[in-house]
């Protein structure tokens, strides 16, 4: 950071006016009103409250800037949040206050009508935007805080935009909250009534609701989650150690589907699970040669949950498949063959009425068993079915394609399974 610009030059004159400043909040009461502008340095423990333009600022007469104190105030609080009638905003700009060695602590600061710039900062303490809807203020649009160069490790939004580019934070937007993540690094959560839209950043956080559209980014972690809400996820790497899961919401008001659709994006994890919860639905779109693999259990549950794995996407299942209740679709409009190959055994699960179909371009390349259970039902409308052995319990409806198996089970063998062992030998993609 440029050290002119975060130690800016003061003369004697404009230093003299800054003391005389902080010696006049000495005597102040806890609670200050401002109607403009106020020139501040040193360890000042007032509140700041800025109604109308009114606009707290340092030494470089715009901002608090680089300012040699362990702490430049204690808390600051942005704008009224009373009735919509009297909502009064103001501004604050800090530039230059801390570093990676030396961070500066603001308190808490609440900008609930009006602006927070921060630039080249490292700050502590915590920042909300907006106000809770159970106030009420409930303006959506209360609250704006643009972060640039800077470290923020607490930053909560409730109403209002988030932009932040170039920085490290972390951030949870909430209820009628939005967000701008440009070029950061940190974690990202999201409830629902968020909209987060996140691109070329690199994420420690995987629990997403809400509205989402990541882009061009890694996201990483123990466990995550697509909840519920609608989701875009283009040129994305999501990996995480151990659970993945799409769907599955119960508890959100009012409820919600979940709608994930993954362009050209590669996810890595222990085990999958994607579902609906009750009375929801969850459906899944993988595109633009996506790829999900997992070294654990993939599973895909409930009936209202609805797979579409298409245009030279894969799941990779380098364990066992499971798929109960659900309906799978694997097909292809392109060049490229969509796949799911497993490693294990595939069971889709009779006990409900399950469904795999493979369309045209549509590959299902299973080393164990596939199970037919006695409710579910395999359409092989095009494309390839391999399998070590099949064990048809249910329905298996041939009405193109191929179908290779070296053994079957159960009581009605499939017509097919007199193809060539030669076939079975391979290579897979």
């Amino acid at each position: 950071m440029d050290p002119s610009r975060r130690f800016p030059p003061r003369s004697s004159p404009s230093f003299l006016w800054i003391g005389v400043a902080v010696l006049a909040l000495a005597a102040w009461p806890a609670q200050a009103q401002l109607g403009g502008s106020l020139s501040a340095s040193g360890d000042v423990s007032v509140l700041y409250r800025l109604p109308g333009s009114g606009t707290v600022y340092g030494a470089n007469a715009a901002t608090i800037g680089s300012l040699p104190f362990d702490a430049i105030v204690a808390s600051i609080e942005i704008g009224d949040s009373g009735l919509i009638a009297n909502q009064d905003t103001g501004s604050l700009s800090i530039a230059g206050v801390g570093d990676a060695q030396t961070p500066r602590d603001l308190g808490d600061v609440d900008v609930k009508v009006g602006d927070l710039d921060v630039n080249g900062s490292f700050l502590t303490g915590r920042i909300t935007l907006g106000v809770a809807v159970q106030s009420q203020f409930t303006d959506p649009s209360a609250g704006n805080l643009s972060v640039l160069l800077s470290d923020i490790d607490d930053i909560v939004v409730l109403n209002g935009l988030l932009t932040a580019q170039v920085s490290s934070i972390a951030a949870t937007v909430r209820e009628n909250g939005r967000a701008l993540i440009s070029g950061c690094t940190g974690s990202i959560g999201s409830t629902i009534g968020a909209e987060v839209e996140i691109d070329a950043s690199t994420l420690s956080s995987a629990g997403f609701r809400g509205a989402q559209v990541v882009k061009n980014s890694t996201v990483t972690g123990s466990q995550g989650s697509f909840r519920e809400g609608v989701f875009d996820v283009e040129a994305t790497s999501v990996d995480v150690q151990n659970d993945l899961s799409v769907g599955g919401n119960t508890t959100s008001a009012p409820p919600t589907d979940t709608d994930l659709v993954m362009t050209s994006s590669v996810f890595e994890s222990g085990t999958a699970l994607v579902r609906s919860g009750a009375g929801l639905a969850t459906n899944l779109e993988m595109r633009g040669a996506s790829t999900w693999r997992s070294f654990g259990l993939f599973t895909i549950l409930n009936e209202t949950t609805q797979v579409d794995i298409n245009s030279g996407s894969r799941i990779d299942a380098r364990a066992d498949f499971r798929s109960a209740s659900a309906a799978v679709t694997v097909r292809s409009t392109t060049g490229s063959s969509a796949r799911i190959d497993v490693a294990g055994d595939f069971d889709l699960d009779g006990s409900s009425a399950s469904a795999l179909t493979i369309e045209d371009g549509g590959v299902v390349d299973v080393d164990g068993t596939l199970t037919i259970g006695p409710l579910a039902t395999l359409n092989l409308n095009g494309g390839t079915l391999r399998v070590g052995v099949l064990d048809e319990q249910g329905v298996l409806n041939e009405n193109g394609g191929t179908l290779i198996v070296p053994e079957a089970a159960g009581s009605a063998p499939p017509f097919a399974a007199a193809l060539t062992l030669a076939l079975l030998r391979r290579r897979r993609d």
